[in-house]
């Protein structure tokens, strides 16, 4: 053990302590004088989980942000239609600079390809997975709810199906979300076929309307 000085200080008594405490761990591990031991596994443990827990909080403030500026896009398109929507607006409306938005979505149009991908995922939820046993009900239920979206979501219903502008704006995730929901129709369609209620020759495209 390195011995200091003696003094008076208490502040200095405890330095000492543990420098002479850390000295001897460094001894005891092999490590030169004066060189500290490397940290055990406990410790790397701790700060990785410590980095874990940082790196998370950080993304549920950027995910809590980003729900935030969409919120704000969608009461503005609600009112004023796609061409009127402004990146520069909506920062204004939810107090962020015009270029700190840029952060969270690098165009409108990718700004509005988030919002069409809450639009279809509501319409996902309310899409069947069931099958009726009554076959042409079966057929006529994912229409049905097709019906209801448009009626409970109408500024998505626009956004999605009728407004040209912005439904430019889909992109290949909201494409493959309208693919499976198109296919689920035309597999209640085969059964219809398979059970001689719809011709065999019908025209399937036609048809999913």
């Amino acid at each position: 053990v390195i011995l200091l000085p003696s003094v008076d200080s208490g502040i200095r008594v405890r330095r000492a302590r543990r420098y002479n405490a850390a000295v001897a761990r460094s001894r005891s591990s092999g490590a030169p004088a004066g060189v500290e031991a490397q940290p055990d596994a406990a410790s790397t443990v701790v700060v990785s989980l410590l980095k874990q827990r940082a790196t998370a909080a950080k993304g549920k403030v950027h995910d809590r942000r980003r729900a935030k500026i969409l919120r704000a896009a969608h009461r503005l398109y609600t009112v004023e239609g796609y061409p009127s929507v402004s990146m520069r607006e909506v920062a204004k409306k939810v107090g962020f600079s015009a270029q700190a938005i840029y952060y969270y979505f690098p165009s409108k149009e990718a700004m509005f390809a988030a919002l069409a991908d809450e639009g279809l995922r509501l319409l996902e939820a309310q899409h069947p997975s069931e099958e009726l046993a009554d076959t042409l009900d079966n057929l006529r239920l994912p229409y049905i709810r097709y019906y209801e979206f448009s009626k409970s979501h109408p500024e998505y219903f626009t956004l999605l199906w009728m407004d040209p502008a912005a439904a430019t704006t889909q992109g290949e995730p909201q494409l493959a979300l309208i693919g499976r929901m198109i296919r689920d129709v035309r597999q209640r369609l085969e059964r219809c076929v398979r059970e001689g209620l719809i011709p065999a020759d019908v025209d399937y495209d036609l048809a999913q309307g």
